[in-house]
């Protein structure tokens, strides 16, 4: 048999094989069992020689080489012993331990502290440790383990804050009488209460056809960051803005994304504008671009809109633009069912913002998708389509955002899981957007939805950047970028610079489309990266500070919904969306795993645990550092739901 080498990243479990993630799309992962790793760690850029395996198995391989080192430093828990110290490190999918000095005579550290070790050699795994940053499930010490663990500063370079802090705090109006000057329309902002990164705006204004021009107003960043300064290459290094629980880790230093490159109110401001002329059916029917100068007249939060279109009261913040938010709550809603109708899909699954306070969690709110958020939604994906499809015709360089069809083996996975649960779909066909959505709506209301839309996600392909075009499966869009948030997406940024060069000069120049298109495929694989690895932080950051939160309330009781379940128990998910586990030797009976329906069934007693079903459960174990919740079940519940005390 054959054989053949190939380049790519190391995922590594901690059971200790891995997986070749080759660099080559459209080659399936190489199986690497364990003893053939060569002391490659997850995220290592490595050769590997394989060979096909039987049908059905991933192929086989071994590490040749190691072609770049992934992990410098690495943060885990000190274990001190009675002749060696080691360090196990905090993510699993590094797989092995790693040996440091004897730390018996160390009176700085003690057993059982998080601390970040350097990697001074690799084959065996050893290090040094340069800092302690505390005991593990202090509130402070988890943070800083979060940002050590996901490289997040929140601190910039000195020279990347002197470079903002030159940029100019005002716009000087005469000196941009070349851009399309917007000032006088009413232009208006909705964002988080909190929020003060605002780079999107609105307008809405009737033309004399009867059609509606939209105009999305996005701040303009490239005028101020200019390709290859520091602030440049600082913003794409980081290439998002990440949002923890109790902090924003930005992608520009403060004095820029929250100064003059925020669109608040008070002051001209440099967007890109996208009008979109749309018809009273929430078609968009044609589309232009512009430099423009546009003034906000009122910053929003969701919450104020949604007060205003709930009572019809408006306050003093929205009474200035209650007219355009009718008109635009409207049109929008027409946009959706217009995309919905196409097939795009539309996942409702829990989410909370937490509020915080010196540490501690004061408030747990659900976020809803209310119409002020769709109104945004829509807005900002109808222009994100047609700057794409816009600099596609002109066969640009662009950095797409696509989102690829699910694999078959995740397809059919899926459409047996939810056959279990009574619905069916044909995995066999060449499978649309439509097809999932249509599960979406026959679970509506049903017990199992949330847990059918999460296992939909799951099954899905995970979006990310590309040169290359290949449409978005979820938004059933063949053409689609990002172009709506360059103070906190690098992506965004770029494409405003392909678009920006297009409106003032007429052409991309052929120079500038090689330098464009030798740089993308490496810089869509590294935003991509870097949107995971927020997306990874982000999540545990917000179930660490529910874990802090759930660590007095052992012994209550709480409501939960049955997640998943497997042949050792069952997974259910708080109100507050943190989950925990029911193991099967916690319960009253010997439970038996019925693989056809995904249920637990009781031997003596008959009784049936099934997804989406409803426990009343006793909260039984929180343990931190291992990110666990245990859950002891009172009583299955009926299909109505009640208070929780989780």
């Amino acid at each position: 048999m054959s054989k053949k080498k190939l380049k790519g990243k190391i995922e590594r479990h901690h059971k200790g094989y891995g997986f070749l993630i080759p660099d080559k799309q459209g080659i399936d992962d190489i199986f690497i069992p364990p003893g053939r790793l060569a002391g490659a760690l997850t995220g290592d850029r490595v050769v590997v020689s394989c060979k096909h395996s039987r049908r059905g198995k991933n192929p086989v391989g071994q590490v040749l080489s190691i072609l770049e080192r992934k992990i410098k430093r690495l943060v885990g828990t000190l274990r001190i012993g009675t002749d060696s110290s080691i360090v196990i490190p905090d993510t699993v999918r590094l797989g092995v331990p790693v040996r440091v000095p004897d730390q018996r005579k160390n009176s700085r550290v003690q057993d059982g502290d998080l601390v970040e070790v350097e990697i001074e050699n690799y084959q065996p795994l050893e290090g040094v440790i340069v800092d302690v940053l505390g005991r593990r499930g202090d509130p402070q010490a988890e943070e800083l383990l979060l940002l050590k663990k996901y490289q997040l500063s929140p601190e910039f370079p000195e020279e990347v804050e002197q470079a903002a802090e030159q940029l100019p705090d005002t716009v000087d109006a005469a000196a941009h009488d070349d851009r399309l000057d917007l000032t006088d329309l009413s232009v208006l902002t909705i964002d988080p209460a909190d929020a003060k990164d605002l780079d999107d705006a609105v307008s809405l204004e009737i033309t004399n056809s009867g059609n509606y021009k939209v105009g999305v107003h996005i701040t303009d960043v490239a005028h101020y960051i200019r390709a290859g300064s520091t602030l440049d290459q600082e913003a794409r290094n980081r290439a998002t803005s990440t949002y923890l629980a109790e902090q924003v880790i930005p992608m520009f230093p403060a004095t820029f994304s929250n100064g003059i490159g925020s669109l608040g109110k008070g002051g001209e401001r440099l967007a890109v504008t996208v009008f979109l002329i749309v018809d009273p059916s929430g078609r968009v029917v044609e589309h232009e671009f512009h430099q423009t100068l546009i003034d906000i007249t009122a910053t929003l939060s969701y919450e104020e809109v949604d007060r205003y279109l709930d009572s019809g009261s408006p306050e003093a913040a929205v009474a200035p633009v209650a007219a355009d938010l009718d008109r635009m709550v409207d049109l929008s809603q027409k946009m959706r069912a217009r995309r919905m109708e196409r097939g795009s899909l539309n996942f409702d699954l829990p989410e909370v913002r937490l509020e915080c306070h010196e540490g501690e969690i004061t408030e747990i709110i659900p976020v809803e998708h209310t119409r002020s958020h769709q109104l945004i939604e829509e807005f900002m994906i109808a222009a994100n389509e047609a700057v794409a499809s816009y600099l596609t015709a002109r066969k640009l360089p662009l950095l797409y955002r696509v989102h690829e069809p699910p694999l078959e083996d995740d397809l059919d996975e899926f459409a047996r899981f939810i056959q279990g649960l009574g619905y069916n779909l044909d995995s066999t066909g060449d499978i649309k957007p439509a097809d999932f959505q249509r599960i979406i709506e026959q679970a509506q209301g049903k017990p199992a939805e949330k847990v059918i839309s999460w296992k939909m996600l799951r099954a899905l392909t995970k979006a990310r950047y590309s040169p290359e075009n290949l449409g978005h499966f979820g938004l059933a869009s063949s053409c689609y970028c990002h172009f709506t948030s360059p103070i906190r997406r690098y992506p965004d940024l770029v494409v405003h610079r392909v678009l920006k060069r297009l409106l003032k000069q007429g052409k991309v120049t052929q120079k500038v489309r090689k330098i464009l298109e030798k740089d993308f495929p490496e810089l869509a694989e590294h935003c991509s990266a870097a949107e995971q690895q927020a997306t990874r932080a982000e999540r545990e950051s917000v179930d660490v500070k529910l874990l802090q939160y759930m660590e007095d309330k052992v012994g209550e009781t709480a409501e939960v919904y049955i997640t998943s379940i497997l042949e050792f128990g069952c997974f259910a998910q708080l109100e507050n969306t943190l989950e925990g586990l029911i193991h099967v030797s916690t319960l009253d009976d010997y439970y038996v795993y019925n693989e056809a329906d995904f249920s637990l069934i009781g031997e003596r007693t008959g009784n049936r645990l099934q997804i989406g079903d409803r426990l009343l459960v006793r909260i039984a174990r929180v343990d931190i550092p291992s990110r666990e919740l245990d859950f002891e079940l009172v009583e299955q519940l009926s299909d109505e739901p009640g208070e929780s005390d989780g």
